[in-house]
């Protein structure tokens, strides 16, 4: 077997026999591929046992290119701690912050609803927001939105709405608590202001998705004259993105509409997973 002076398994330098024979991820290396997934109980919680699906070669190469340590930073951009911590050190510090409390809920939100049935609302009614990555955030972490014939497009910048410093965004919540591998990724908050002139496409309802689907149709594709109709609904994505983008400056899915479109027929939103906002221009929010 090569190595090229690394081991094949971890990645790590040490590519003696030894090490090879005994590395601890080489059961796993060789038993996962891209879809294996098991079930886990990633951490202790007392009373209360969490079960999580994980696909293993995702957190494998999570692992690989972070060797399982991270950079933690505080909430302010100009102020920083800097610790090395791994992902059960981060669930710990998760529990302890926030204990297993969904988020808290948010205010109601002002919208209006066009002659199309388009559901919007400004920046000015929008709460602030957070994003989370493995990095501070800056203009050159912007792409503009492209259609990825997927759920979701490709660029933008996403963010989730703040509910207090008692409560985590429903991010922090999802990956404290069921998606734990990303909390290795996500260790950066950054607070977002959203301008009060920001055009805010929202979607509350599955009637404001399948509204905005016949204001915005997914871009046609070549596909094969066999394609089944179910098929043909769910590619392309739920609707066009890149038409959405001349005529708003975000896409908001509040936490009534995540669970609307979660899995609403062939026009859904799962993998979103939470409420979220997509930045379509990075002009439309200030970083505070």
């Amino acid at each position: 077997m090569k190595t090229n002076g690394h081991c094949p398994y971890c990645g790590g330098q040490n590519a003696s026999s030894k090490h090879i024979s005994k590395c601890p991820r080489r059961g796993i290396a060789q038993n996962s591929s891209d879809n294996q997934n098991i079930t886990m109980q990633p951490h202790d919680a007392g009373t209360q046992t969490m079960t999580a699906t994980v696909d293993l070669a995702q957190i494998m190469k999570a692992y690989e290119s972070l060797a399982n340590t991270t950079v933690l930073e505080t909430e302010t951009t100009n102020d920083t701690t800097v610790e090395t911590l791994s992902e059960s050190e981060l669930v710990a510090a998760y529990k302890e912050r926030y204990g297993w409390d969904a988020p808290a809920d948010l205010p109601p939100m002002d919208t209006t609803v066009d002659e199309r049935g388009i559901r919007s609302t400004t920046g000015a009614n929008m709460q602030p927001q957070r994003w989370h990555g493995p990095e501070l955030l800056t203009e050159g972490h912007f792409v503009p939105v492209t259609n990825a014939n997927f759920v979701k497009p490709h660029g933008g910048i996403w963010t989730c709405s703040y509910r207090g410093e008692n409560s985590p965004t429903s991010w922090e919540h999802f990956c404290g608590t069921d998606y734990t591998s990303q909390l290795v990724n996500h260790t950066h908050t950054v607070a977002l202001q959203p301008n009060p002139d920001a055009r805010i496409l929202v979607i509350d309802t599955q009637e404001d998705l399948v509204n905005i689907r016949a204001a915005y149709p997914p871009a046609k594709r070549d596909l094969h004259p066999d394609t089944p109709d179910w098929m043909v609904e769910s590619l392309g994505g739920p609707f066009n993105f890149e038409a959405v983008s001349k005529d708003y400056d975000a896409i908001h899915l509040t936490d009534n509409g995540q669970w609307a479109t979660r899995r609403s027929n062939a026009v859904n939103l799962y993998g979103w997973d939470v409420e979220s906002t997509v930045w379509l221009r990075w002009d439309a929010f200030t970083i505070d």
